[in-house]
């Protein structure tokens, strides 16, 4: 149980049941809606840069941004703004650097999510 406790410092669970108004189903629901997206989020994440289209990438990473926010998840949303930031202010050479730390917060977060979720 410690390791699992441990696991939840990358989001706030309490957090997530107060934005559900203390429904655990519909904290779950919500866990279970991100865990379905994100991928899509990611893969678009990922299209935008590989095309050089910093608008898009700005509006996913954005979109992202909020997604994770949903959470108390602050490594992620940290990771998310860095990014919209960089391809704000066109600096390309740190965007895949910053994309690939954000896939990483969001795998670790993915991770504690559905950890969490199975406990309920």
């Amino acid at each position: 149980m410690r390791e699992l406790e441990e696991s939840y410092t990358v989001f706030d669970p309490e957090e997530l049941l107060d934005l559900a108004c203390g429904d655990r189903a519909l904290a779950r629901e919500l866990v279970d809606t991100f865990l379905d997206d994100i991928p899509k989020q990611l893969a678009e994440l990922r299209a935008a840069l590989q095309r050089g289209d910093g608008q898009e990438l700005r509006r996913v990473a954005h979109k992202i941004k909020g997604s994770v926010g949903n959470f108390s998840a602050p490594t992620a949303i940290a990771a998310a703004k860095r990014l919209d930031e960089y391809a704000h202010s066109g600096e390309w050479s740190q965007l895949e650097g910053e994309c690939t730390s954000l896939e990483r917060e969001i795998q670790h977060l993915s991770v504690a999510l559905r950890e969490w979720a199975d406990s309920l």
